[in-house]
């Protein structure tokens, strides 16, 4: 399941464009002008010039670097494919833009590689004539992004009561696992590095460097991270917050973070801002540098977001794309729409996206907090929901508040998913996706519903599915057909029930869960189809003699080869 959230906090964005889906022919012709929307075609007929974004209709194929199992080859295959198809089938266009540029008839033009766009300022006659081209999929004007106000709370009674709740306080002492070696990134109205409790979490401390670990849509902020509104740097503390005190206000407080700036001082939103923020953060460059520059190597492995819009919109479905392909784990806020049904926004009701709602310290979904179906996909959305009523986290001038929201709940899920990658590194992003919802806490109707998704996200169940002693197996069958032996011993299980994860490298989507009780024989046949593509798995014993070893033969069969 994937899905966004719509970010609600101490501030709310809310994505209030439409996405203009118009097929075009694939000649030239005059009669495409259709594409045009309304009201960008009014905006110029009264301004003169208006700004607006232009979808090319190559799309890179990125299904060949999804197999790609080394994260920086697989970033760096996802950068290239994106990167090449976009300058090549942008460069008729670019150099239309630059002879218009001379005629007075464009005043700017931005390419953006990652969803394939260019964003243009110009009159109504290169409008008219970039709308006639073939290549063109869709023209859409510049929307912006609203922040909901802020939703103060009461201090709780237990401070921090959100992070014990999803166990994330176990897995630090039970796993030793804050965290470590995982990269959280932000795309918000930035975040106030300095603070107390997020300084040292801040990947640029430790390079000595804001190169590859900031960038400011905007233009707020340009050298160094900021935050002129505060809603970022309440979400960022939710996932990495600890001053080394008493301040443990995040979930991961091990892990590193950067961040991009796409909102402003007022929780306005351009999508030509979140698109450039967003192209950043697949594959980052220095201060002052540009997307020629980008550095997949040094991408996060999550991406939080707390702002979103009106359900049903695909306007950044290929941005979220893109991140997965790259091995992203992209969390949104659902949005504060409820409580009706399908109230949940955009981003966070695409397939691709993890959308969380927000519940109490007593798992009762929050009033605000939107609910499914999504109108784009028959995943269940939300796809969990985690605490996201009074929550306590950094605010800015080094402070702390109480704030409730859908974007708080988001920001669990992140902290939430960089536990699980800690704890599995070579993990897929759907595993990670798989692992927090498999092993959430079950609430409202039985089983996943609109409501709550797969139920209330708990880490510490999520992580331990990772750490399960004397029942770790890790195997490369390699790619001619061969048996097996594989022993575990359980000295220390017998007589109960325990599970099993079998975990064949090479393999995007390995877990495989297995309950099986002491002394059990069985048969049994596992069979990976679509999107677990290459290994047929055969078991064919699994017994537990009475000697406490389980002994396991199978055979595996790379269908993917000849």
């Amino acid at each position: 399941m994937r899905a966004f959230k719509v970010l609600f906090l101490t501030a709310m964005i809310w994505l209030t464009g439409l996405a203009w889906w118009v097929g075009h022919p694939h000649v030239t012709q005059a009669g495409n002008a259709g594409i045009i929307p309304p009201t960008l075609r009014q905006t110029i007929q009264t301004q003169g010039n208006a700004g607006y974004l232009v979808f090319l209709t190559a799309q890179a194929d990125l299904a060949q670097a999804q197999q790609i199992q080394d994260w920086q080859a697989r970033g760096q295959a996802v950068y290239a494919a994106l990167y090449q198809t976009a300058a090549t089938s942008q460069s008729d266009l670019r150099n239309w833009l630059a002879q218009a540029k001379i005629r007075g008839d464009a005043v700017s033009f931005r390419p953006y590689y990652i969803v394939n766009a260019i964003y243009v300022t110009s009159n109504l006659a290169a409008l008219e004539a970039i709308a006639t081209r073939a290549d063109i999929a869709r023209i859409e004007p510049v929307t912006t992004l609203r922040v909901i106000p802020n939703q103060p709370a009461a201090a709780p009674a237990t401070v921090e009561w959100g992070v014990a709740q999803i166990g994330a306080d176990q897995v630090w002492a039970d796993f030793n696992n804050r965290g470590e070696g995982v990269v959280v990134a932000e795309l918000d109205t930035g975040v106030q590095y300095t603070h107390s409790a997020l300084v040292n979490q801040y990947r640029g401390t430790d390079t000595g460097s804001h190169d590859y670990n900031w960038f400011d849509a905007t233009g707020t902020f340009p050298s160094a991270p900021n935050d002129d509104n505060g809603h970022g740097t309440h979400g960022m503390g939710v996932i990495v917050g600890d001053d080394g005190g008493s301040n443990q206000v995040g979930v991961a407080p091990g892990a590193r973070w950067i961040a991009a700036k796409g909102c402003n001082n007022f929780g306005a939103c351009s999508n030509a801002d979140l698109l450039a923020a967003g192209e950043w953060l697949l594959a980052p460059y220095p201060i002052g540098g540009d997307p020629g520059q980008g550095n997949p190597d040094m991408r996060p492995h999550v991406i939080n977001s707390g702002w979103g819009g009106p359900g049903g919109n695909t306007w950044y479905q290929g941005m979220v794309q893109a991140w997965r392909a790259a091995n992203i784990f992209p969390t949104f806020a659902v949005g504060g729409g409820g409580p009706g049904a399908g109230t949940i926004g955009s981003p966070a009701d695409y397939a691709e996206s993890f959308g969380t709602g927000a519940t109490d310290m007593n798992d009762m979904l929050a009033p605000f907090s939107a609910r499914g179906p999504s109108s784009l996909t028959d995943d269940i959305k939300p796809d969990a929901v985690a605490p996201g009523v009074n929550i306590r986290s950094t605010v800015l001038n080094n402070g702390y508040a109480t704030y409730s929201g859908t974007s708080m709940a988001t920001s669990f899920s992140a902290g939430c998913a960089a536990l699980v990658y800690a704890a599995g590194p070579a993990l897929d992003s759907y595993d990670v996706e798989n692992l927090i919802q498999n092993t959430a806490v079950d609430l409202g109707d039985p089983g996943p519903d609109y409501d709550y998704g797969y139920g209330r996200i708990d880490c510490y169940a999520a992580v331990s599915q990772l750490n399960l002693p004397d029942c770790w197996l890790d195997v490369t069958p390699g790619y001619q057909n061969n048996i097996l032996s594989l022993t575990y011993d359980l000295h220390t299980n017998v007589n109960a029930t325990w599970r099993n994860f079998l975990i064949v490298q090479g393999n995007p989507y390995p877990l495989w869960n297995r309950t099986v009780p002491a002394g059990f024989t069985y048969q049994n046949t596992v069979s990976w189809g679509f999107p677990h593509v290459g290994w047929v798995v055969i078991v064919s014993a699994l017994t537990t003699p009475t000697d406490g070893i389980i002994c396991l033969d199978y055979g595996a069969v790379n269908t993917a080869q000849p």
